[in-house]
């Protein structure tokens, strides 16, 4: 007998895959500390947990980034990069902004 596989087995592997790739803790377990949001409380990171003054956090440069703020140990950092910051979603958009190309693709020869 063959065994089927549910549409989300394929979709968690893949999910998995991207945050493995990325450098994203996964299954994302909420920083130390971290409590549950209350009813009506706004959430923040992969995490989906709300603010709290323990946790640093840092903000998507991507403009419209769907989850914007995120806690250091969820996106594998420990000191806020100088620069701007992009997420692992919006950072495929911003690539040029980030390692810019010469014109035409060619390399400069001085």
């Amino acid at each position: 007998m063959v065994q089927r596989r549910s549409p989300d087995t394929f979709k968690n592997f893949a999910t998995l895959q991207y945050f493995k790739a990325n450098n994203i803790r996964y299954p994302i377990r909420p920083p130390a500390g971290a409590r549950q949001a209350r009813d009506g409380e706004s959430v923040y990171c992969y995490c989906r947990c709300p603010y709290d003054e323990v946790s640093e956090m840092i903000a998507c440069d991507g403009e419209n980034c769907l989850i914007e703020w995120f806690h250091f140990e969820c996106v594998g950092i420990m000191v806020a990069p100088q620069g701007k910051w992009f997420c692992a979603e919006c950072r495929p958009r911003y690539s040029e902004e980030l390692y810019p190309s010469t014109a035409a693709g060619q390399l400069s020869t001085v």
